[in-house]
């Protein structure tokens, strides 16, 4: 599911993480009771296809998920192919 435009997000999972750092780089600190997902923070990337690089050295323990802009304005519950294509970032 990609909207118009292609926009999406990328969503963390954490079990640990440097907030401090994640915000300083652009995340947002939405708290897991605030989401259908369960995301911790989120962040909007250009493309899908850029998502493996903004990942790459994230302060996180966890798992970070691309989804479109469509689905979070929907709230829109991750599909099983997204959450096969997740990365497990492991980094602290």
């Amino acid at each position: 599911m990609l909207s118009k435009y292609k926009l999406g997000w990328i969503g963390l999972r954490c079990e640990r993480a440097n907030g401090v750092k994640l915000k300083k780089i652009g995340f947002i600190d939405i708290g897991r009771v605030n989401n259908k997902n369960g995301f911790d923070y989120i962040k909007p990337v250009v493309n899908k296809n850029d998502f493996a690089e903004k990942c790459r050295g994230l302060p996180v323990n966890g798992t970070a998920i691309w989804f479109s802009d469509a689905q979070w304005g929907k709230n829109r519950s991750i599909t099983d192919k997204q959450w096969q294509s997740r990365i497990i970032l492991e980094n602290i």
